[in-house]
């Protein structure tokens, strides 16, 4: 089967970044292969030199099938040389660099092992093992604390059963990357509330931004301007607001100054829809109808924005409770690092940290890990981002 004229400029596209927006069974996985293919065949690219990420190991599983498959239909029986090359590529691709990126990350580690001071045959944990693992330290380390009368914990659990605090830390030990950029145990319950506050212009600004760029408010200009030629009186007071408020939308979605953008949605709340039935200026009571729903529809999405209501006393509290839950999931996280050590395991979560940690090193020497295996790689393709 061909190529289409779309996948074939995918194949042979070139710079230093490429992105690929297609759907679910538009080929992407053939066209990635292809792709490989032509790699080798047109830019003298060795297998060994690409890197293709999957998402799960058995889309890694098909995708070398496919290019073993690839190599034997390209190696000609009439052509000797051909046949040989092609034949030693196929060769090749159990040892290729086609995984997802976990594995990607546990080879880039064990390749480094001594350098980087772990032990090359640590384990990986599936899933499953890592859930128990977690559930374990979890429970253990709670409870531990509880019965130390750690103030921590005891806070915490005041504002949470035992249950609910277990469940919470197990889910924020899944996803450690994101909480260890939210949680930060060495702030007090202060720092904050304080910290907090000084978001809330920032949050409400890009609430502001999301909403005027939504698809609602465009719709619902669309079927005012429509209303337009519907009124022969340009001074019917219907006709007026409608005339007013697509002007003032249409302002509105151009706008990007957040302070404007306010002044804007405050004009549009003063509005009214004038009450009665249809008058003979309207030439339909769909049209004169849609002109109070289109009002309607605008003021309920532009209420989503309304200046955040703060309790003062209520940021206190949770902040104090924020607090709390941060030394309790520090102390979780360790004890969590210390039994994987112990059992010299790794989880999914660890080989993209410490991998990323490797490769951002701050030694930029030719020796760097980094370094060596940019020098490896001239291509990095990735089957699709989630």
């Amino acid at each position: 089967m061909s190529l289409t004229p779309e996948q074939q400029r995918a194949v042979e596209a070139r710079g230093r970044l490429v992105c690929v927006d297609a759907g679910a069974g538009s080929g992407k996985t053939r066209v990635l292969v292809q792709r490989i293919l032509h790699l080798i065949e047109h830019d003298s690219v060795k297998l060994s030199q690409i890197a293709a990420i999957t998402f799960t190991d058995k889309a890694a599983a098909e995708m070398k099938e496919r290019l073993r498959k690839a190599c034997r239909e390209k190696a000609p029986e009439d052509d000797s040389d051909k046949m040989s090359f092609w034949r030693a590529r196929e060769r090749e691709v159990d040892l290729s660099r086609i995984s997802t990126i976990h594995t990607f990350c546990s080879g880039l580690l064990r390749e480094n092992a001594l350098s980087l001071r772990i032990d090359p045959d640590f384990a990986v944990l599936t899933e499953p093992e890592s859930e128990v693992l977690r559930s374990e330290v979890v429970t253990t380390t709670l409870h531990q604390l509880l019965d130390d009368d750690d103030p921590h914990a005891q806070r915490a659990a005041q504002e949470y059963s035992i249950r609910q605090l277990e469940v919470l830390l197990h889910a924020l030990l899944a996803r450690r990357g994101l909480a260890g950029r939210l949680i930060r145990p060495d702030m007090t319950a202060e720092q904050i509330a304080a910290a907090w506050a000084e978001q809330i212009p920032i949050i409400e600004d890009a609430r502001l931004r999301i909403c005027v760029r939504s698809r609602k408010l465009r719709y619902q200009l669309r079927l005012l301007e429509e209303c337009g030629g519907h009124c022969t009186d340009a001074n019917d007071k219907r006709e007026r607001v409608r005339v007013a408020l697509v002007g003032l939308l249409r302002q509105l979605l151009r706008e990007h100054d957040a302070r404007t953008i306010r002044g804007l949605i405050e004009q549009i709340g003063q509005f009214t829809a004038v009450r009665g039935k249809l008058d003979k200026n309207w030439s339909s009571e769909a049209a004169y109808e849609s002109v109070k729903d289109g009002l309607n529809a605008v003021k309920a999405c532009l209420k989503s924005v309304a200046p955040l209501e703060i309790d003062p006393e209520l940021e206190s509290r949770a902040a104090e409770v924020a607090a709390a839950i941060a030394h309790v999931y520090a102390q979780t996280a360790e004890a969590l690092r210390c039994a994987k050590a112990k059992q010299n395991v790794l989880d999914f979560d660890d080989l993209i940290a410490k991998a990323l940690e490797v490769l951002r090193n701050n030694e930029k020497d030719d020796d760097s890990v980094c370094a060596r295996t940019a020098r490896g790689l001239r291509h990095l393709l990735i089957d699709e981002f989630q």
